[in-house]
């Protein structure tokens, strides 16, 4: 599997599925909730199933890696909340 025909990798917190505006963290998220491939892709219905596969694989492969990319996501998402959250009026 070449990640490049599958994957976006934009910066350190932003890998994209190739072809969608879905992020592979958002994919990772369902499947480490425990949701088999045909349950993410009832939520996400417009990404062919190879590409769920072949987001999980990419995760078991490089389980170090990716464990590593999804806690910058989670911490800028929680920075950006936290952010949000302060400038509410």
């Amino acid at each position: 599997m070449d990640v490049q025909d599958y994957f976006e990798f934009i910066d350190e917190t932003s890998i994209r599925i190739k072809g969608h505006r879905i992020y592979v963290d958002e994919v990772l998220e369902e499947h480490l909730q425990g949701k088999e491939p045909e349950e993410i892709l009832r939520c996400f219905p417009r990404l062919p199933l190879e590409k769920i596969y072949a987001t999980r694989l990419y995760y078991e492969a490089n389980k170090t890696e990716v464990e590593a990319y999804l806690a910058r996501v989670r911490e800028e998402k929680r920075k950006s909340e936290k952010e949000w959250q302060r400038n509410l009026p």
